[in-house]
C-alpha cells in the first residue's frame, strides 16, 4: 500500500483585539504533530498588541516548521469575512484549515484533518466547549 500524498497545509486563524485568546491557540499549535506549513494570522484591525504577540511567537512557531504570516486590514465595523477572504487569497496550502480566535485545538487537530483530506472537498466542524 502506497503513502498517502504529501500536501501542504494553511491554518488560517481570524482575530480581533483578543491577544490572551490568541496567545492561547498559537501555543496550542505548536502541541500539534505535524504543525501546519503555514499559519495565517488574519486581524480585523485590533490595536497594537496582537502585532507584538504574533512578532514574539512568531520565531517559536517558524522554529517548529510552520511560516507565520500577519495580515491585518482596518477596521471597519464588524468585518470578520472580509478579513477571512484576506487570509484565503494569501493561503500557500493546499490544504486550508479554519478556526476561530478563540478556539485552542487539540493535540492532533492537524493530524486529524490531513487524514481525511481528500482533493477537492472540505470538512466541516464544530468547537465542543
Amino acid at each position: 500500500m502506497s503513502a498517502p500524498p504529501r500536501f501542504t497545509t494553511t491554518l488560517l486563524v481570524p482575530t480581533y483585539e483578543w491577544p490572551e485568546a490568541l496567545e492561547l491557540v498559537l501555543l496550542s499549535v505548536l502541541r500539534q504533530r505535524p504543525v501546519p506549513d503555514e499559519v495565517l494570522v488574519c486581524d480585523d484591525g485590533s490595536s497594537p498588541p496582537t502585532g507584538a504577540l504574533v512578532r514574539d511567537l512568531a520565531p517559536r512557531l517558524e522554529r517548529a516548521g510552520a511560516t507565520v504570516v500577519y495580515l491585518r486590514q482596518e477596521r471597519d465595523d464588524q468585518r470578520a469575512a472580509a478579513v477571512r477572504n484576506l487570509g484565503l487569497a494569501r493561503a500557500r496550502g493546499d490544504y486550508v484549515l479554519q478556526v476561530d480566535g478563540d478556539c485552542v485545538l487539540a493535540p492532533d487537530f492537524v493530524a486529524a484533518h490531513r487524514a481525511f483530506a481528500r482533493p477537492g472537498s472540505f470538512v466541516q466542524g464544530s468547537r465542543v466547549m
